[in-house]
C-alpha cells in the first residue's frame, strides 16, 4: 500500500483477535489489511481469515469509499452536517447499517468510516470545535470525483 512506510511483504505488525462475539471492533476490518488480521476462536489454534472473510472486510471498506464518492458528487460546495448525507446513503445502500442508523449513531459512524475517504478527496472540517460538527465540500473534492 502506498500510504504505508513499510513494504507490503514486511508489515510492522500482525494483529490477532478472538472470534468472541462482541469483542471485535468493526473498525479493525476497515483499517487492518485482511492478510494481516488473524482471528482465533476459544480453544482453537490461530488461523488466518478465509478469503471470504477477507472479501467481506474489503467490501465494507469499498462501500465506504463509494459512499464518500457519491456524497462528494451529490452535495454542493459549502458546509454540511453528516446527517445531510444519510439520504444519499439510504438511496443507494438501503440495506447498509449506516442507512438504518439514528442521528447520533450515524454521525459517529460517518466520522469513523466515511470521513477518512472524504478527507482524502479534499473535503475539510473548517472548525473542529463546532457542535454539531460541520464539514465543507470543496472544489478540490469535486474535481477528484470528476464533478468540478
Amino acid at each position: 500500500r502506498p500510504d504505508m512506510p513499510y513494504p507490503d511483504e514486511a508489515p510492522p505488525f500482525l494483529l490477532v483477535v478472538t472470534r468472541d462475539k462482541g469483542k471485535q471492533s468493526e473498525t479493525i476490518h476497515s483499517f487492518v489489511p485482511p492478510e494481516h488480521l488473524h482471528v482465533i476462536g476459544a480453544g482453537t489454534p490461530a488461523k488466518a481469515n478465509s478469503p471470504k472473510q477477507a472479501n467481506v472486510a474489503s467490501d465494507k471498506a469499498l462501500d465506504y469509499e463509494k459512499m464518500a464518492q457519491s456524497i462528494t458528487k451529490e452535495l454542493p460546495i459549502g458546509t454540511f452536517k453528516s446527517t445531510d448525507c444519510q439520504e444519499i446513503i439510504k438511496r443507494s445502500w438501503a440495506g447498509h447499517a449506516l442507512a438504518q442508523a439514528d442521528g447520533a449513531k450515524f454521525g459517529t459512524d460517518f466520522k469513523a468510516k466515511i470521513w477518512p475517504h472524504l478527507q482524502k478527496l479534499g473535503v475539510r472540517i473548517p472548525n473542529e470545535n463546532s457542535k454539531p460538527l460541520k464539514y465543507e465540500m470543496t472544489q478540490q473534492a469535486k474535481q477528484q470525483v470528476g464533478e468540478g
